[in-house]
């Protein structure tokens, strides 16, 4: 049996983390059945992060258990992909993952100014305002550090 692990329902939503989410649809597309055990605490985790699958083996983070699942699957996920798309695919994948990712959580919860244009969905003038406005704040919050070390 397929386990996924990953964060309990919070702030109204099925799950926070959009990683998690990314694991558990691409399961569903598959048809693989698995079972979700929820974990409360990141730290836990074989990586201090969620998600994580276990099946025939341990795969501690989300790029790493798409890559099994494509292969497991005999390219069920990427399969039908020239390399061109899988080259354009990862180039947005870590662009929104590794970098805008990051500036969405830090103005979510590091200016209450930021927060106006998030909670209206203003995302055209909360991006302008966040990679402006977080410039200061970088050495001053561990939020940003994913945002600086990459």
């Amino acid at each position: 049996m397929t386990t996924l692990y990953t964060l309990p329902a919070a702030f109204g939503l099925r799950n926070p983390s959009p990683f998690c989410l990314k694991i558990e649809m691409a399961l569903a597309h598959l048809n693989i059945d698995f079972e979700i055990v929820t974990v409360a605490d990141p730290r836990k985790a074989p990586r201090g992060k969620l998600p994580w699958l276990e099946d025939d083996a341990l795969k501690p983070d989300s790029e790493l258990i798409l890559k099994h699942l494509d292969k497991k699957t005999n390219g069920g996920l990427f399969g039908n992909l020239t390399p061109q798309e899988l080259a354009t695919g990862t180039a947005f994948t870590r662009l929104a993952e590794d970098h805008l990712y990051w500036l969405m959580v830090a103005s979510r919860w590091l200016n209450d100014g930021w927060y106006q244009c998030w909670h209206a969905g203003r995302f055209d003038k909360l991006i302008t305002c966040t990679v402006w406005d977080v410039i200061p704040w970088r050495n001053k919050n561990i939020w940003l550090a994913e945002i600086w070390r990459r």
